[in-house]
């Protein structure tokens, strides 16, 4: 959940050998629904990487097929927000979003993704195969 994000990331903030100013979060999966909400929440948190993250909990409600979507369930939650609302909370920070993905664990649609949050966040492809330093050298400053 969010709250062992946040834990974890004010253990490593506390740390004498990290620069608390340059904390970044990249989840993946399900991950990243948890590394919008720990941004939302922290603005510690400089930048965020969602990859192969559902777009949002409207695609969810939408879908006839899930893959691990009980896992992200927040009862009423569209009453009150959905995830492009959590990255407006984020924003100007920069919001990654890494190979989107459908609520079937299907790539989605670059349009759909732009759609959902429009100039707010940069959309990355990863091809199969690529390196995580190849991807995200430039989201960490490489």
């Amino acid at each position: 959940s969010s709250a062992y994000a946040l834990r974890a990331l004010a253990a490593l903030a506390a740390r004498p050998d990290v620069d608390d100013s340059r904390l970044s979060v990249i989840g993946k999966g399900n991950g990243g629904v948890i590394a919008l909400f720990a941004a939302a929440l922290e603005p510690r948190i400089r930048k965020v990487a969602c990859e192969r993250s559902v777009i949002s909990y409207l695609a969810i409600a939408r879908a006839r097929i899930h893959e691990n979507a009980p896992d992200l369930v927040i009862p009423g939650v569209l009453r009150e927000f959905d995830l492009p609302d959590v990255v407006r909370l984020v924003s100007p920070r920069p919001v990654w979003l890494v190979n989107p993905a459908t609520p079937a664990g299907g790539r989605a649609m670059e349009s759909d993704a732009r759609s959902a949050y429009g100039p707010a966040v940069t959309i990355v492809d990863r091809p199969d195969g690529w390196p995580a330093d190849k991807v995200y050298g430039a989201f960490l400053d490489r």
